[in-house]
């Protein structure tokens, strides 16, 4: 029987797959072409043996041989055999093709995926931001409408920069749109001290062009008509008076000039129509009060004035200068801080009358502004700066401000004492031979009038007397006298309560 049989160079060869260490591969690498039925399987080629994974190669040691190469070697097999291996190698290279591929594209769908993640989130991003801007610019601009419309005055709308300069002067928290309290980018958000009657701000302005818009020198009872009326005074370099042109009655009946005529208008005061024009003063209190406040501040030596108050449990008035103010926040904090009642005394101590009407806006706005930024309260009291004030100025402090004119009814003269610290258009000079002692006196003097009254007469009007934070020297007069008010039976309270009135506009 013939049987056909290959020989074994003839013979078809059955793979098999076995590890091949680094010295066995080299050896056989070298005598690969001594060996026709030996085949190596390179690195390159490994793809295709089934069960391979690249990704093994970087877990194997520097010293192995990249990848798990295989050494195959042929046995005896019948041609179906060796055809049915070769088309399982096939199947099997072709199945792990397909799963390399799958997994490729599942990467590249998983890098997709992330890259379109970060585009979304960026241009949510970006709509966030585009429409706070807008709603920043719709609310600015309803709420400039609204201001033009009703002309009332927002300070809440106070200066603020435009932009980060210097990120060590700016505060945490919201110090990104408005710089640390006392910095150097702060105080520059307000005006110098100097020249008097600072640029008033637009709102401010707009507030003022209105009512003269509604005004008329030929109604005595519109608001600003005062404003159309009475003339700008000069200021006199010698004598540091407000000199008006000749004619002008500086009485009751025409301008009412206290500096000139000590003219003070009372709640009957009236228009030439005979409406009562709400521009009355007030300089008294409630029966047998004493106000206890003072000018000027706030200065270095209202610390020591601050530490007494403390210690007799004494709230006051302050009467603020608003550049002062910007000089010494820290102290105007710590006022605030006490319980103390907060007014205004000008931007730059200035004679009023001598000022045009928008440089008084400025003096007074400016002040007002300074003291919202710091405090959150809109005062509701101005002290003229040497009691310089007139009708014109009345009209524009409280139509313009809301304003009311508080002056005095005794005075102290301790703004004489030490003027280190005097600012103003003009620093009136200390009064000869007349120091601490005089006006400890001269305070003493006044405290001895309520026992000056008549008998069954009960009635002792409340001193509201003109006192200064200006010098030590003024704080002591202050501090010598104080003991003498209980002693002498008056009753102690701000300028507010003692004349029976609100602190402030709002707070």
């Amino acid at each position: 029987m013939n049987r056909s049989k290959n020989t074994p160079s003839q013979q078809e060869p059955i793979y098999r797959l076995e590890p091949l260490d680094r010295a066995s591969f080299e050896d056989e690498l070298t005598n690969e072409s001594t060996h026709p039925r030996i085949k190596i399987i390179r690195p390159t080629e490994l793809g295709e043996v089934e069960g391979y994974d690249d990704e093994d190669d970087e877990d194997d040691d520097e010293g192995d041989v990249k990848g798990h190469l295989m050494r195959v070697s042929g046995r005896g097999n019948t041609s179906n055999t060796n055809d049915d291996d070769r088309a399982r190698l096939a199947d099997r290279s072709s199945s792990n093709k397909r799963w390399m591929a799958a997994r490729r594209r599942g990467n590249n769908n998983s890098s997709g995926t992330t890259r379109r993640l970060i585009r979304l989130i960026k241009l949510i991003g970006s709509l966030l931001i585009i429409t706070l801007l807008v709603l920043i610019i719709h609310f600015s601009i309803i709420r400039s409408a609204s201001s033009v419309k009703s002309f009332r005055i927002d300070w809440k709308d106070g200066p603020r920069p435009l932009r980060m300069i210097d990120l060590k002067d700016w505060g945490s928290g919201f110090g990104l749109i408005f710089p640390k309290v006392g910095s150097k980018r702060w105080a520059q958000l307000y005006p110098a001290s100097k020249p008097s009657g600072p640029r008033p701000r637009q709102p401010w302005v707009d507030r003022y062009d209105h009512l003269i818009s509604i005004s008329s020198p030929n109604r005595s009872d519109s608001p600003l008509y005062h404003a159309l009326v009475t003339p700008r005074a000069r200021l006199s370099l010698t004598s540091g008076l407000a000199e008006y042109p000749d004619g002008i009655d500086l009485g009751s009946s025409g301008i009412c000039s206290y500096r000139r005529k000590s003219c003070l208008r009372d709640l009957s005061s009236t228009s030439e129509g005979g409406e009562v024009d709400g521009l009355a003063d007030i300089w008294f209190g409630r029966p047998k009060t004493w106000s206890i406040n003072f000018d000027d501040g706030p200065l270095p030596p209202s610390e020591s004035l601050y530490q007494f108050l403390d210690l007799h449990q004494q709230k006051a008035t302050h009467f603020w200068i608003g550049s002062n103010v910007r000089d010494y926040p820290q102290l105007a904090i710590r006022a605030m801080e006490r319980g103390d009642h907060l007014a205004v005394h000008t931007w730059s101590h200035a004679h009023l009358t001598t000022l045009s009407d928008l440089e008084i806006v400025g003096e007074l706005g400016w002040t007002i502004q300074i003291i919202f930024d710091l405090t959150g309260i809109v005062p509701l009291y101005y002290r003229p700066p040497y009691g310089d004030v007139d009708n014109r100025v009345r009209a524009i402090a409280k139509h313009v401000f809301g304003l009311k004119t508080l002056m005095w009814n005794c005075d102290s003269s301790d703004w004489t004492l030490n003027q280190t610290y005097a600012i103003g258009d003009f620093v009136d000079p200390p009064m000869g031979g007349f120091g601490l002692n005089q006006s400890v006196d001269q305070i003493r003097s006044h405290q001895r009038s309520i026992t000056n009254q008549k008998d069954g007469d009960d009635v002792v009007p409340g001193k509201i007397i003109l006192e200064h934070e200006l010098s030590l020297e003024s704080v002591e007069a202050f501090r010598v006298t104080y003991e003498g008010l209980e002693r002498f039976g008056w009753a102690t309270c701000t300028v507010a309560d003692c004349i029976g009135s609100d602190w402030y506009q709002q707070k």
